[in-house]
């Protein structure tokens, strides 16, 4: 007589003791074999509904924690904003705004971040410059005359050169080459020859901005960073003028106040 194995399929002879193909054992006394499944392996089905239930519960658990700490966070970075703006916010928000001498409002605002739009704009070309008063030449390697201010060198300088005062109601007055409606200016403030002439030098960190019979008094950061005034409409003009009316002090107790370089771009 022939049986089947279970386990493989295959057929052969019930004398047998075990499958001659898989080498299962056929049970004593039966043409049945033993059954080989791994009953360790087996899974009550009846608590798959329970887990299920708990699984889901637990990720509601969760992003609801999630969702809340985010919520919060928000809260306080939204009231930490109010309080304190960024440092580009901050610069802006300190430009004040002057009502032209003439009938239109024109404003102007400082900002540490270049306008996205300024290379659709020209840098006009200074002629010449003057200044209220300069430091005098100590060799000839450094001297600060006005037309330092405007030579595309931030190293260079103009310093003010009056020894009875920290730098206030000094004025620096560049003349272009022509009349030109002038929408940025871009400026370097303080002695930019490094970090530590920097910091001793006196900067400007308000000036009276005079261009077109127009005034502006406009404030700045105290940060050897590049900084943009941006006028709300172009202003005619042939000439800028910079005057000094705050400061910040700087270390080394020579009260020379210095202008680096001065940029400016027209329509």
């Amino acid at each position: 007589m022939k049986v089947i194995c279970k386990e493989c399929g295959e057929q052969f002879d019930d004398s047998a003791s075990f499958c001659p193909y898989c080498g299962i054992p056929l049970e004593k006394g039966s043409n049945k074999f033993p059954d080989t499944r791994d009953k360790k392996n087996t899974f009550d089905t009846k608590y798959t509904p329970l887990i299920a239930g708990i699984c889901f519960l637990s990720l509601v658990a969760i992003l609801g924690c999630f969702f809340w700490v985010l919520r919060q966070y928000h809260s306080v970075t939204d009231a930490a904003s109010a309080t304190s703006p960024a440092a580009n916010d901050t610069v802006s928000s300190m430009a004040a705004t002057v009502t032209a001498n003439n009938a239109a409002e024109l404003t102007a605002k400082t900002s540490l971040t270049m306008p996205n739009d300024i290379d659709n704009y020209h840098k006009v070309s200074f002629s010449s410059g003057d200044a209220s008063s300069v430091l005098e030449r100590v060799n000839d390697l450094y001297h600060y005359e006005p037309g330092r201010a405007c030579d595309n060198d931030p190293v260079t300088s103009w310093q003010e050169g009056n020894k009875n005062s920290d730098g206030q109601n000094e004025w620096l007055e560049l003349h272009l080459e022509e009349s030109r409606p002038i929408k940025y200016i871009a400026l370097c403030l303080g002695n930019w020859r490094d970090i530590s002439r920097y910091e001793g030098n006196n900067r400007p960190t308000e000036m009276r901005i005079t261009l077109g019979g127009t005034s502006f008094t406009v404030q700045f950061a105290d940060v050897m960073e590049r900084q943009y005034i941006t006028f709300s409409e172009p202003v005619e003009t042939d000439s800028i003028r910079f005057t000094i009316t705050d400061v910040v002090v700087g270390t080394n107790g020579d009260h020379d106040c210095c202008i680096s370089e001065v940029t400016a771009y027209s329509a």
